[in-house]
């Protein structure tokens, strides 16, 4: 009877301490999932090298394809802003959509445009008054060629181009 108690074994190591025993399966366990998922990982990297096995893990065409150098998302379009009754004013900037482009350090302003864009004055700072025309245009945007824009104060709204007409 006394031999069938000393060959006994619970999980206890040789010091007594039951959690350093289920320390040890847990430590087994991590490094056994962990190698797992390293092997798996690379077996998916070495399987996605082959073209022919590529659709097993996605879809390809969802990525797409790059767009051909004559397809074009919009159309550009120009337009030049003339001031007619002065030969320059720096304190009145051009905005297009809002953001500050360019100001009328000459006579005129060129303007390179697509759809949607709104075309703003911006004339916070100005101090005199001041004339602007639209003297130039490209073709699809021609029926905003000739406008006249008087500046007196805040932001004006110049044209917002729509080549869809």
């Amino acid at each position: 009877m006394k031999a069938a108690l000393t060959n006994h074994e619970d999980n206890t190591r040789k010091d007594g301490n039951p959690k350093a025993a289920s320390g040890k399966k847990i430590e087994l366990l991590l490094i056994s999932l962990f190698l797992t998922a390293f092997v798996i990982l690379v077996a998916v990297q070495a399987v996605m090298l082959n073209p022919d096995m590529r659709p097993i893990f996605y879809y390809e065409k969802v990525e797409g394809s790059p767009l051909n150098k004559e397809m074009t998302l919009f159309s550009p379009c120009r337009m030049e802003l003339r001031l007619t009754n002065m030969g320059q004013c720096r304190d009145l900037k051009v905005l297009v959509n809002g953001l500050e482009v360019d100001s009328f350090k000459g006579k005129e302003v060129m303007l390179d445009l697509k759809d949607e864009d709104v075309v703003q004055l911006d004339c916070n700072a100005v101090q005199v008054s001041a004339q602007v025309e639209i003297s130039a245009v490209s073709m699809n945007i021609k029926d905003l060629l000739g406008k006249r824009i008087d500046v007196t104060d805040g932001i004006i709204s110049v044209a917002a181009v729509n080549t869809d007409k």
